[in-house]
């Protein structure tokens, strides 16, 4: 037996549960790797040369600067 959970998209469950999703965006560059810091309480993000690097408590909230980790 399965343990996903199907919800409809026209759903209210739907509805609340996509009241927590954040979106980050620096245009398009092809995001492909994530590493998550808990220590750091980062979350980075590497989109063809660049690294972007997000505050966890808010990964919307981004100027799109690139970090570099070890600096």
């Amino acid at each position: 037996m399965s343990s996903a959970h199907y919800v409809p998209c026209n759903s209210d469950e739907f509805t609340v549960e996509i009241k927590h999703v954040r979106e980050f965006s620096c245009g398009m560059l092809y995001y492909r790797t994530l590493y998550l810091d808990s220590k750091r309480d980062a979350l980075y993000v590497g989109a063809m040369d660049k690294i972007f690097r997000l505050n966890l408590s808010n990964i919307s909230h981004s100027n799109c600067e690139v970090s570099c980790p070890g600096s």
